[in-house]
């Protein structure tokens, strides 16, 4: 049976703002990602204002722009998640899935396992090819490829567990459960565990219980979470759907902890608003123990070898408590949990009728310095020796097939006129020199959706997860790998996280340099909060100031800074209210006004500089109408000074040169743009898209998905 499923959030990401589902909808031609530098300011906007004179209403009616491939800087296929396991000759095998992500919102069909059980597999292979499995004998130097449809593990250690028998379960996106069996050498899934999206999307944990069944919990949209208990012996399992209070949550939701006394299953449930939930795995027994309603405080559950504990906390409080037998009791200073620790307790283990348990301890140990990766001819080299060994590191070379060009999501010009960039999904940065046209790879390396200007001397680069920074110095190597720690002296540096405590975004949304000496971040929160997370880096200090729970209300629809009227405009789309309006900030992150554009407006848009500070433009949506409005903001009257509707999207960019200003429209057009009269005068029109468009001297250049491209061979301007 084929079928067509809703493309609903993917593992770990929720659905974007207005502006980057618009971006998303026009990938060849919108970058994710809005860029702010010294010298050169790349702005995004929606739309402006079209000159009835001097744009053809019909594009085919202008000159053809050609728009010519430079340079493919990533070639590769990404490996999603890896474990390693013992096998029956002694020895080691490591095991990775390869991929690269493309939208799922593809013609699927199920395939019958004929035990009852079935998975999901693509109908056109060329829009989303199958996902490569290495099965790898390290000791024996040979390994193999298993082919799979291609859905991606969940990236990190959580979303993968190695029971007692060897096996390693993996969870998959649509919701299946694969797992690598050590008798047969090979990756298989265990099935499609639910055909509902909304209900369950993916386990975002996976564990290893201390009876030896495999534990998990999921990430759904329902406002509640599922969990399930694998018998890894038998390959039975069963879910405990709907754990949650009803009514509670909309949209994504997570059981973003789990921990396991059995056959009690603890799980924190939620996104914003928190549930701690106890479920009997026997029984199918469930109760709320917790229930935080005030959005500033956050439950999540752990566990170690001798108990399981609840913690509830928010900036000025911790609360802790021992989670025993299906209940929750006060934590007492200095007094043990009232019941028997897990390690003392006797369970009913796993019976091990099918398979044996196998030694899973001591397993081999991975080079650091070398992850293992993809190039762009398909190769890679897995760098292990055995544990506790001090000796050279043993290598064993593999190829995969299923390469291609990885899409660019940021571009940023550099003093001595090189591109710097990054594929996305952590594909990594290079730094592409037009004069030559040499490239500099420098392998997987976060973060993700990257954000990146020049200021204070340094490229700045924020990203995902948890609203990571660091800083590049151009004029050095960079030494930086995926895996280098906090602290480590390599370039880039990683300055640290500015998510979780501080602005409490997940996601880096914008970053703006006013000169003052600090670097002002503004992100999307997601997993653990939902809204805007606004914060600060102060660079002669090291201060990282954020904002913390403020701002959850709200979802970021643009951010800059005006310096020397020394503020910060913060556009938004409401959550909650009738209304959304541009927030004024001062310096200092402190809310100094609000500015109303349109009674019931829900998203205020784009906003971008305009030629001086005191004025912005901006522009918006209007849902009744299907249409946007296009305007320039005069700050110090609090009013706008013009405004126009228009029918299309348009990105607005800047040349540094001259202080020009460009736009680049959704149908292909590509026209000069005058900030104070919102004119547009056409050049032509563009063979393809244009994504992250940049002027270097009298040349345009930008991405087109994986390729660096130029425009009109550089002859645009006389």
């Amino acid at each position: 049976m084929k079928t067509i499923e809703t493309d609903h959030p993917a593992p770990m990401r929720e659905t974007p703002s207005f502006p980057l589902r618009l971006m998303n909808s026009i990938p060849a031609i919108f970058p994710r990602r809005f860029l702010l530098c010294s010298g050169l300011l790349l702005l995004a906007s929606w739309n402006v204002a079209i000159s009835q004179e001097a744009t053809p209403a019909d594009p085919a009616a202008l000159p053809v722009l050609k728009v010519e491939t430079m340079a493919t800087p990533i070639v590769t296929s990404r490996k999603f998640n890896a474990a390693l396991a013992p096998n029956p000759r002694g020895g080691w095998t490591y095991v990775a899935e390869f991929m690269n992500y493309r939208s799922t919102n593809k013609p699927k069909h199920n395939v019958d396992l004929g035990n009852g059980r079935h998975y999901v597999a693509y109908d056109d292979l060329t829009q989303r090819p199958e996902a490569e499995w290495l099965v790898a004998d390290l000791q024996a130097g040979a390994y193999k490829i298993v082919k799979w449809p291609g859905f991606h593990v969940g990236n990190i250690d959580s979303c993968r567990v190695l029971a007692e028998n060897g096996r390693i379960f993996f969870s998959v996106d649509y919701a299946h459960i694969y797992y690598y069996d050590p008798a047969e050498d090979t990756v298989k899934p265990l099935g499609r565990v639910k055909d509902d999206l909304v209900q369950l999307r993916f386990f975002y944990r996976l564990l290893l219980g201390p009876d030896g069944m495999i534990y998990g919990s999921s990430q759904s949209t329902n406002g509640r979470t599922t969990l399930i208990r694998i018998n890894p012996d038998t390959l039975e399992y069963r879910l405990y759907e709907n754990v949650g209070l009803e009514g509670r949550h909309k949209d994504l939701t997570y059981g973003y902890t789990l921990a396991v006394d059995p056959p009690w299953m603890y799980v924190a449930v939620g996104q914003d608003n928190w549930e701690l939930f106890a479920v009997n795995a026997d029984t199918g027994e469930m109760k709320c123990l917790k229930d935080s309603q005030d959005a500033k405080r956050r439950i999540s559950v752990n566990q170690d070898q001798d108990f399981c504990m609840g913690v509830i906390e928010d900036p000025q409080h911790v609360e802790k408590f021992w989670l025993m037998d299906g209940q929750a009791y006060p934590l007492e200073a200095n007094q043990p949990p009232p019941g028997a620790l897990i390690s003392k307790k006797k369970y009913a283990r796993v019976a091990w009728k099918n398979t044996k348990p196998m030694e899973i301890s001591n397993p081999p140990e991975l080079d650091p310095e070398h992850p293992v990766e993809i190039d762009g001819r398909g190769e890679g080299v897995i760098r292990w020796r055995p544990a506790g060994s001090t000796g050279e590191f043993a290598s064993l070379k593999f190829a995969v097939k299923n390469t291609e060009p990885v899409r660019i999501e940021s571009l940023l010009p550099l003093p001595d006129g090189s591109l710097l960039g990054n594929g996305y999904s952590y594909n990594g940065f290079f730094r592409w020199f037009p004069a030559t046209g040499k490239v500099d790879y420098f392998g997987k390396h976060g973060p993700d959706e990257a954000v990146s200007f020049f200021g204070e001397g340094k490229a700045w680069i924020c990203g995902y997860p948890n609203t990571v920074l660091y800083d590049y110095d151009p004029s050095q190597p960079w030494t930086s790998k995926a895996n280098s720690p906090l602290g480590a002296d390599v370039n880039p540096k990683m300055i640290g996280y500015f998510g979780q405590t501080v602005t409490e975004a997940h996601h880096c949304r914008y970053l703006q340099a006013p000169g003052n000496g600090r670097i002002y971040i503004c992100g999307h929160r997601e997993r653990w909060s939902t809204g805007t997370g606004l914060g600060y880096y102060e660079i002669a200090s090291g201060t990282k100031f954020g904002l913390g729970q403020a701002y959850k209300e709200i979802e970021p629809s643009g951010f800059l800074a005006l310096p020397k009227a020394g503020r910060l405009i913060l556009s938004c789309e409401s959550r909650n209210q009738e209304s959304a309006s541009l927030i004024v900030f001062d310096f200092n992150l402190k809310e100094v006004d609000r500015l109303t554009l349109k009674p019931g407006l829900k998203n205020t848009g784009a906003i971008f500089n305009a030629e001086t500070d005191a004025h912005f433009l901006g522009c918006h949506e209007n849902p009744e109408s299907k249409n946007w409005t296009f305007y320039r903001y005069d700050l110090p009257s609090k009013k706008i000074v013009k405004s126009v509707d228009l029918p299309c999207a348009v990105e607005v960019f800047r040349r540094s040169e001259d202080g020009s200003f460009w736009a680049e429209l959704s149908d292909g057009r590509l026209a000069r743009l005058n900030p104070e009269t919102l004119e547009l005068r056409m050049l032509g029109r563009l063979e393809r898209g244009v994504g992250h468009p940049i002027w270097l001297g009298k040349t345009l250049y930008g991405s087109h998905g994986g390729e660096l491209v130029r425009v009109n061979g550089g002859n645009l301007l006389p």
